[in-house]
């Protein structure tokens, strides 16, 4: 091998490491950005249940703060929540796979990985007291009737006024107006 060949291997080699360097970098950062966005959210989700009124029909027994399918919300949900009650009743954050299981939620985080089944998660939770949140763009016009939303640097929320009506749960003022709201009764 002639000599030129093996310093341009030498050079490539440490010139492919610095860049891989500088990409392990450039996603661990966007990893603490999400590990801070999700950890906001999950602070964003208990709040809400203090602005959210539950008719009688609601499960009774513990708080159930369901997160459909596997996500790093669990964990995030779960610090959230870790030594809180609500109305005097435990919380419990636990992970959903089942429709059939959603019945027995007071709140369900559907996380982005799970948009491909919102529209059988909803069709199921239409007229359900269960406060859906989601992530994902688009999907309060679908009915999901809270969706955080990026605008800029900020994290903001939507709510589906027509689908919270349809759900029987009464949403405060208060979080209204800090909501953009979508839907037919988005007035």
């Amino acid at each position: 091998m002639p000599r030129g060949t093996r310093a341009v291997g030498r050079r490539t080699g440490a010139v492919l490491t610095a860049v891989l360097s500088g990409l392990l970098i450039v996603a661990s950062g966007l990893s603490v950005a999400q590990e801070r966005e999700d950890r906001l959210k999950a602070e964003f989700v208990e709040r809400f249940t203090h602005f959210v009124t539950w008719p009688e029909k609601a499960p009774e027994g513990a708080w159930v703060i369901g997160v459909l399918g596997p996500s790093p919300m669990t964990r995030e949900l779960e610090r959230a929540f870790a030594e809180r009650r609500l109305e005097e009743r435990n919380i419990i954050v636990r992970r959903v796979s089942r429709v059939e299981d959603i019945e027995q939620c007071h709140v369900l985080y559907i996380p982005s990985s799970a948009a491909a089944r919102v529209d059988s998660i909803l069709e199921h939770t239409a007229h359900l007291p269960v406060l859906t949140i989601s992530d994902r763009e688009g999907l309060a016009e679908r009915g999901v009737l809270v969706n955080f939303f990026r605008d800029g640097e900020y994290l903001r929320f939507e709510v589906n006024r027509s689908a919270v009506a349809a759900s029987g749960l009464k949403l405060s003022s208060s979080l209204l107006r800090m909501a953009r709201l979508v839907g037919e009764d988005s007035r």
